[in-house]
């Protein structure tokens, strides 16, 4: 599995590209933004996008959503309780106004909900679903157990942790989920929804948050 990151919208969001070479297709995690470079990543290569992954419903992370379905024609997974989010702007934070462009984001499409042990598949690629509430209270991260990484969204970074201040944030539901996404073995790679990568180790010594 190859990765590519792009780092997209005002808010500087990482979307993650996972392309199976062989079976040319490919699964797009967090579509923040910018939806024609993420068409021209897989056009020029001559990938096929299969499914679109969000780990959570904030606008930064789903802002180019609807077009890239569009055009892609590619099923749109969610966790499932974070369902609501894509059709309320005063939850997935586009009400706030914190960027003219991205007010009232809403996406009223039919979406795969994911529950936790959920496996995703593209080709070869194969992903779990483990549900990590606490930034928002459906929020997921993808594991892949073949390249040992892990796609921890906005519930680890590296040195940190979400925000639990936005609706239905929780700062006791993050904690637990940051030591679920940790129990993973230290060799596994670590991609946020913002920022560089990490891994299990180093945020193990490092990060504040971590309780043993």
């Amino acid at each position: 599995m190859n990765i590519k990151r792009l780092v997209l919208g005002p808010l500087s969001t990482n979307c993650y590209i996972l392309e199976d070479t062989d079976e040319r297709t490919c699964i797009v995690i967090d579509p923040a933004a910018e939806a024609e470079k993420i068409l021209k990543e897989t056009v020029d290569r001559g990938i096929k996008i299969e499914k679109i992954l969000l780990t959570h419903t904030h606008f930064d992370h789903f802002g180019a959503l609807s077009e890239l379905q569009e055009k892609a024609d590619a099923q749109v997974c969610v966790g499932r309780y974070d369902r609501a989010g894509l059709n309320l702007p005063e939850l997935n934070l586009s009400s706030l106004n914190f960027f003219s462009s991205n007010s009232c984001l809403v996406y009223n499409k039919d979406v795969r909900e994911l529950s936790d042990g959920d496996e995703i598949t593209a080709g070869d690629i194969r992903l779990l679903v483990i549900e990590t509430p606490g930034h928002t209270p459906g929020g997921v991260c993808f594991i892949s157990y073949t390249e040992s990484c892990i796609f921890s969204g906005d519930t680890v970074f590296a040195g940190s942790i979400g925000r639990t201040d936005f609706p239905g944030g929780s700062y006791s539901a993050i904690i637990q989920s940051m030591n679920r996404v940790l129990s993973y073995d230290e060799t596994y790679q670590i991609f946020p929804g913002h920022g560089a990568s990490t891994t299990v180790a180093q945020e193990k010594i490092c990060n504040p948050y971590f309780i043993r």
